[in-house]
């Protein structure tokens, strides 16, 4: 876990700092790199967040997951939802959320996951790897 936190604090400090006009086609392709290592590491962060909020709903603390994204986090009702789908396949399939925290796969694969999931009847979600 820690290479990831490192990985996305290099891509932030590189995002940060960047001068875009000024890159060349190699440096441009590198920057993407970077943005796509912060979306998946913030992603995971969502998805962290999120589990947290529904052990507090779970405790009467807190409420919903989806109420707090788009009250709080300024996500809509459908961008809420998917939040609370995402960490639902987070829990479930922990190599998942690993490489969504380490930038190779993005929030949209675990999306793709949740829906082909919600698709399946109850007897081949267990089978689901």
């Amino acid at each position: 876990m820690m290479k990831c936190c490192t990985d996305a604090e290099a891509a932030f400090a590189a995002v940060r700092t960047a001068d875009v006009e000024a890159m060349s086609r190699d440096r441009l392709a590198a920057h993407h790199g970077d943005l796509k290592r912060l979306r998946s590491w913030l992603g995971a962060a969502e998805v962290r967040a999120a589990r947290r909020a529904k052990v507090l709903e779970a405790d009467g603390c807190c409420e919903s997951v989806e109420s707090m994204a788009s009250r709080n986090g300024g996500r809509s009702g459908r961008g809420a939802r998917d939040l609370s789908d995402r960490t639902e396949v987070c829990d479930d399939m922990p190599d998942v959320e690993a490489a969504l925290s380490g930038g190779e796969i993005g929030t949209e694969h675990v999306d793709a996951i949740a829906k082909a999931v919600r698709g399946l009847d109850g007897g081949c979600e267990s089978r689901v790897p």
